[in-house]
């Protein structure tokens, strides 16, 4: 399963669509955060990447540091793991939790946006384990006060051990 995490994390972090989304606010629908006016995270010395990096994208469920002050994030961590006819394969799923400062997404749909990157990074694509993602299930979640969210739960094959 770690390895998995790993795998999923790597995309993560290197796609520069999806970090610009969750970094950049954006003040009106023609401030696109991907505007070739702003920077490329990715071509940020590596601490500063990395520090921008893992304030976005957290490897556990934790959003009660978000303040009115925080950028959007996306945590993401192992769910259900569920039995198969397959002796040797477990269906595993990955959840994504989104969140985007309320004021963000009254601007460009924020939210959406990043779910909907997060779709094309990994909805039916083959990243990890056995097989493609499949989309499991996905809906509003509860989450700190200037805030809104939604999770996104997909289901790979993942080698028992």
């Amino acid at each position: 399963m770690r390895g998995n995490l790993m795998d999923i994390y790597k995309i993560l972090t290197e796609d520069e669509t999806l970090l610009r989304l969750l970094y950049y606010p954006a003040t009106s629908l023609e401030d696109s955060p991907l505007s070739a006016s702003k920077a490329n995270i990715l071509d940020k010395s590596a601490s500063e990447k990395w520090d921008i990096i893992n304030g976005l994208i957290k490897k556990t469920d934790k959003a009660n540091d978000l303040t009115t002050e925080s950028r959007c994030r996306v945590c993401v961590y192992m769910g259900n793991r569920r039995s198969t006819n397959n002796n040797a394969v477990s269906n595993q799923q990955v959840i994504f939790d989104i969140y985007s400062p309320i004021e963000w997404d009254d601007v460009d749909f924020r939210l959406t946006w990043i779910c909907d990157t997060i779709n094309d990074l990994f909805g039916g694509q083959r990243i990890t384990g056995l097989g493609k993602t499949e989309n499991d299930i996905g809906g509003r979640i509860a989450t700190v006060s200037g805030f809104i969210g939604y999770r996104i739960i997909y289901d790979f094959g993942s080698i028992k051990s």
